[in-house]
């Protein structure tokens, strides 16, 4: 239930679209306004440590529409578009995860969804939560959500 609601969600939808500039920043390290393997691969380890670098050039290779050996922004969004990523998992992941401590708590879901115009009460929200929690602890850790979600 949780992956369908966010993952049809116009409103999830409108803010990873606001997201999306600062997501292409994020893996433009050197700022050159265009994505290289090498970025797009040093970033994806960090959402993914079992990232493998072949997977990866597989998914750049794919997403390089004109065939330059970049990402432009454009190729990059049309990617994030096209599927929910590990990278697009882990923007989705960062919405709710406000405190930045790698975990969504009740509050953080329910604050998530506010912002996104639904609201969802404290049953619905533990009931979100119960589908991924894996370990009964009461949140979702960025494992969890990431299962959920795909």
């Amino acid at each position: 239930m949780l992956a369908l609601v966010l993952l049809g969600s116009p409103a999830l939808a409108q803010t990873l679209d606001r997201d999306q500039r600062d997501a292409f920043a994020m893996f433009d390290l050197d700022g050159d306004g265009q994505l290289s393997r090498d970025e797009v691969f040093k970033v994806s380890v960090r959402f993914d440590p079992q990232a493998k670098k072949a997977e990866v050039d597989k998914q750049f290779t794919a997403a390089d529409v004109n065939k330059d050996n970049f990402l432009s922004y454009n190729e990059f969004v049309d990617t994030l578009a096209s599927q929910p990523t590990v990278e697009a998992l882990a923007m989705a992941f960062a919405t709710f995860d406000r405190d930045a401590d790698g975990k969504i708590d009740l509050m953080e879901l329910r604050r998530g969804f506010a912002n996104m115009g639904e609201t969802l009460t404290e049953e619905e929200a533990r009931a979100m939560i119960g589908e991924g929690d894996r370990n009964n602890d009461g949140v979702l850790s960025r494992d969890e959500f990431m299962t959920v979600m795909r």
